[in-house]
C-alpha cells in the first residue's frame, strides 16, 4: 500500500507518466522487470522466467528507449548479487541465461529501427544532442530527487544519506546501483544529455520501491518506531501533492496560452514566427482548439508580427530580438516549472 500511494503522488512519475514520450509503459515494463529479477534471486535454484523477461524488457524499449538504462541498472544489480553468494563465474553464466533473449530481442528490434531509419529518404536523425557537463549532471540528479519525493532538497537529502545506512537488502543494493553507480558511470562516460532528468527515472522507480519497503519494516517493530512512520506517510503525501498541484498549474509553461494573449491583441487572427520547430504544433493546436486563425511560421523570413522563443533550463531570454531587419520586443513570458516543459517568451514587431 505505501509503494502504490508512493507511486501514485510522485510529482517526477506524475509529471513524465502524463506526457506523450513512453515513460509511462516503460516504467511498467520496467517494475515488471525487476518484480522477475528480484523473485529469481529469491530462488536461484528455480528456472528464470527469460522469455516473461525478454517481453516485458523488449515492450519496454517500444515505449521508450531509456529503458536500456533500467537494464544495465538490472544487469549490475544481479550481477553483483550472485558474484556475492556464487562466484564470478557462476554469476557470468546465470548473467547469460537471465539476460541473453532480453538483450537480443532488445537488438533485434533496434537493428529493425536502424534499418528502416536508414531506408528512408531523410535517413537518420536523433531530436537533440547535448554535450555532457558536470554541473548540468548535478542539477538534473538535484532536481529528479526533489520532484521524485516533492520535497525540498535540503529534506529530499535525507532519503539517499537513509539508503546509504539502512540495513542490507535486495532492494536496498537495486536502489544503491540504481541511484550511485547507474549515473556516476553516464557521468564518467560523458555521454550526451546526461544533464536531462528524464533519462535517471529508472533510479526514481528503484528509490521509490526500497523507501516503501524501508518503511513498511520501520513500522512493523512498532512503538515509536510505528509512530515515526505514521507520521512520515501524511507529511510525504502532503509535499506530493502540493508539489503535483503546482505543476498542474503550471502546464509545463504551456505556450498555448499564447493564444489568449493573440486574441487580445490581434482579435481577427495573425502570423507567429515559431523560434524553433517543436513549437509550431503546439500552437497550431492551441489556436485549433480555441478556433482561432493563427498561422505558426517556421522560416526566420518575412517578418511576422508575432515571435514566440523558448528556452529550457536555466537559459535566460535576450529581451528585445532582432530577426527580418525588424525589432521584437516582449509581450509576455511564462516560466516553466518542473523536470519537464519550456519557458516562453511572446515578443511583437516593434512597428
Amino acid at each position: 500500500m505505501i509503494a502504490a500511494g508512493l507511486f501514485a503522488l510522485s510529482p517526477a512519475l506524475v509529471c513524465y507518466g502524463s506526457e506523450a514520450r513512453g515513460y509511462a509503459p516503460m516504467l511498467l515494463a520496467f517494475t515488471a522487470a525487476i518484480l522477475l529479477v528480484d523473485r529469481w534471486l529469491a530462488a536461484p535454484d528455480q528456472p528464470p522466467r527469460t522469455p516473461s523477461l525478454a517481453m516485458a524488457l523488449g515492450l519496454g524499449f517500444l515505449a521508450q528507449a531509456t529503458i536500456l538504462f533500467g537494464l544495465a541498472a538490472l544487469l549490475g544489480w544481479a550481477a553483483i548479487e550472485r558474484w556475492r553468494r556464487a562466484g564470478a563465474l557462476t554469476a557470468l553464466r546465470e548473467m547469460a541465461r537471465l539476460f541473453g533473449p532480453a538483450l537480443l530481442t532488445i537488438a533485434a528490434m533496434a537493428g529493425l529501427m536502424w534499418l528502416a531509419a536508414y531506408s528512408s529518404p531523410y535517413g537518420f536523425a536523433v531530436g537533440g544532442l547535448e554535450p555532457h557537463s558536470w554541473s548540468g549532471w548535478r542539477t538534473a540528479l538535484a532536481e529528479l530527487l526533489r520532484y521524485t519525493l516533492g520535497l525540498p532538497l535540503l529534506p529530499a537529502l535525507i532519503v539517499p544519506l537513509a539508503l546509504l545506512l539502512a540495513p542490507r537488502s535486495r532492494l536496498r543494493d537495486l536502489a544503491l546501483w540504481s541511484a550511485f553507480a547507474f549515473p556516476l558511470v553516464l557521468a564518467l562516460l560523458a555521454l550526451p544529455n546526461s544533464m536531462m532528468p528524464r533519462y535517471y527515472l529508472v533510479a526514481s522507480v528503484a528509490v521509490l520501491l526500497w523507501l516503501a519497503e524501508w518503511l513498511a519494516q520501520v513500522g512493523s517493530r512498532g512503538g515509536l518506531r510505528r509512530t515515526a512512520m505514521a507520521m512520515t506517510l501524511p507529511v510525504l503525501a502532503a509535499a506530493m501533492l502540493w508539489t503535483d498541484r503546482l505543476l498542474i498549474e503550471n502546464q509545463r509553461g504551456d505556450p498555448g496560452a499564447v493564444i489568449t494573449i493573440l486574441a487580445a491583441l490581434a482579435p481577427t487572427g495573425t502570423t507567429v514566427m515559431a523560434e524553433h520547430h517543436r513549437e509550431s504544433a503546439v500552437l497550431d493546436a492551441a489556436a485549433a482548439y480555441r478556433h482561432y486563425p493563427l498561422v505558426a511560421q517556421i522560416a526566420p523570413c518575412p517578418a511576422a508580427p508575432f515571435l514566440l522563443a523558448d528556452r529550457h533550463g536555466a537559459e535566460q531570454f535576450a529581451g528585445a530580438v532582432h530577426a527580418c531587419g525588424r525589432t521584437y520586443v516582449p509581450v509576455a513570458t511564462h516560466w516553466a516549472k518542473g523536470p519537464s516543459g519550456l519557458h516562453w517568451q511572446l515578443l511583437r514587431r516593434r512597428d
